[in-house]
């Protein structure tokens, strides 16, 4: 569950699909990946948190950025950033 979508459309041809979600095979850390038509999913930074409610958004330049609450956190707002 809790999995949030979307897409960097800065290039018409080579649209490049992000997603975030809560793995909870993994401490129920929020990991964030990208779609790449030759090798599939692929990380993009670190898994981190003990999250629920993950909302990625992709700003005007295709940087990712994802807010989550971390329960790790008392359950604080987490904003992250990707390069």
């Amino acid at each position: 569950g809790f999995i949030s979508i979307d897409i960097d459309k800065r290039d018409k041809w080579n649209n490049v699909t992000y997603a975030s979600y809560v793995d909870y095979d993994n401490g129920k850390k929020i990991s964030v990946m990208k779609w790449d038509p030759i090798k599939g999913w692929i990380d993009v930074g670190t898994a981190v948190g003990n999250g629920v409610y993950s909302s990625l958004k992709i700003d005007k330049n295709g940087v990712p950025f994802n807010a989550f609450q971390d329960m790790g956190k008392g359950n604080k707002a987490t904003l992250m950033k990707f390069d």
